[in-house]
Parts: C-alpha cells; structure tokens; sequence
C-alpha cells in the first residue's frame, strides 16, 4: 500500500545534538565579541539570555543592534559580516574545545532509520545561520542525510523559518507536501508555536535544556515524547519501531 510522502524537519539544538553550560555561557561570549568586531558596540557580557532565547540568530542580531543603538541601514549592511564572524568563532572555540556538542543517540538512531523508508524525506529547520548549523552537526559526529532546510539567515519569525524548509525541501525533493504530512520536531515550545503558526504536527520531545515533557504538553504539541525512540513517533511516520537496541549517551 503506497503512503503520503511525509517531511520530518528537525531542529539541531536539543533535538539532534547537544551542549552543555559551558557551551552556553561561549554563545554569551561570542555574540559580545561580534558586537564588539563588527559593529563597534559594547554589549554586557551578563546580558540576559532570556531575552533572546527561542529566537533565530538573524531576529536576535537585530534587536541587541536596535537596543545598542545600530541604525537599522547599518544592521542590515554588515549583518553578513557579522553572521561570517560568528561562524568563524564558533569554529575556533570548537577547534580549542571550549564548546562541546555531542549527538543525541535516540535521534540519530531514528534519521538513520528514516533514512531508509521510502515514503519519508528530511529537512531541518533550525534558527541557527545555515553554516553553524552544518558545524554544530559535524562537530557532533552526526552523520546525517539532511541537504536541505531552513536556516536564521535570511528570516526572524520561527514560523517563517518552517515555511521556508518546507518550500526548500519541495524544490529540493520535487514533491508537494500536505500540510497534515509534514512534522516539526523540536525541543523548545517555540519550535510547538512555528509548527501551529505554519499550519503542520509538532512533535515535542524533552531533550533539551531549557522546558521539560509537562511545559511541551503545556504548549500544545501534537505528540510529546521523552526521546525519539518512543514509540508514538513511529506510530505517527507509519513505520515499525526499531528493533536495535539503543546505545547509551
């Protein structure tokens, strides 16, 4: 029997890998030193976290510009400058060991496994700009079949970014895909708010660092699981669950 073709797209940070506090407070550090290299601006370095957390890295750029003082002409001007440095940082501290990340055994056993079913395409969708996205992947010895998605360079709204990895993945797939076929899986309830703002299933899952299993049901996920292996998910894809036994972290 043939089945819909179905899109997973999947966020990295807390979904596919993940990081530890000391990577965080390096995020703090580097978002100073690109205020610092390229708009010439003094940002704290306790500025609050909270008041970008959940948002793509353009969105976020932008409104710490707008809050030091940088015209929007000149945001707009060196913001590819600006993206450029903060991926050549997040290389160097990697390459120095300063920010670790590490794939999520349950998500990858599950891309490896959907990587095989015929009916099933992939895609991310991720707030990170497209380099440090495929960085942070690599980093983590994550060896994945994502050659497409959505990225924080070019958008601000978390539910333009779905809307975007799927218009990428239908060009890249050649396949039009129902709104009820494609799922967006994630780890923060505003990765639950982009899914419902484009119209498409969420999956939540309790992997990350910043809410829990209750505060992803709270948000209205379609389906909440504790890790990508549960058993729900593979219920939803319409696949049989691996039989493999999981690895431990």
């Amino acid at each position: 029997m043939s089945r819909n073709k179905k899109l997973v797209l999947f966020d990295i940070d807390g979904t596919l890998v993940q990081t530890d506090r000391q990577s965080v407070e390096q995020w703090r550090i580097r978002v100073v030193e690109v205020f610092k290299h390229v708009y010439r601006k003094d940002l704290p370095v306790d500025f609050d976290l909270a008041r970008v957390n959940g948002k793509v890295e353009r969105r976020y750029f932008r409104e710490i510009a707008e809050m030091l003082g940088v015209s929007k002409d000149d945001f707009e001007k060196k913001f590819p400058i600006a993206a450029e440095h903060f991926h050549e940082l997040l290389k160097h501290h990697i390459t120095e060991k300063n920010i670790n990340f590490t794939k999520i055994r349950e998500a990858a056993d599950l891309v490896g496994q959907l990587e095989n079913v015929a009916h099933i395409h992939m895609g991310l969708v991720t707030g990170n700009i497209e380099k440090n996205a495929w960085l942070k992947l690599k980093s983590a010895d994550f060896d994945t079949p994502f050659a497409v998605g959505g990225f924080g360079d070019n958008v601000e709204d978390r539910g333009d970014l779905v809307l975007e990895a799927i218009q990428n993945a239908e060009r890249h797939f050649g396949v039009g895909f129902s709104k009820t076929d494609i799922i967006v899986i994630g780890d923060t309830i505003h990765d639950i708010a982009s899914a419902k703002k484009a119209g498409v299933v969420s999956i939540g899952v309790a992997t990350g660092m910043t809410e829990g299993y209750d505060d992803l049901v709270a948000a209205g996920g379609d389906i909440v699981v504790n890790t990508l292996t549960d058993a729900p998910i593979y219920e939803l894809l319409h696949i049989p669950k691996s039989n493999k036994k999981q690895s431990k972290k």
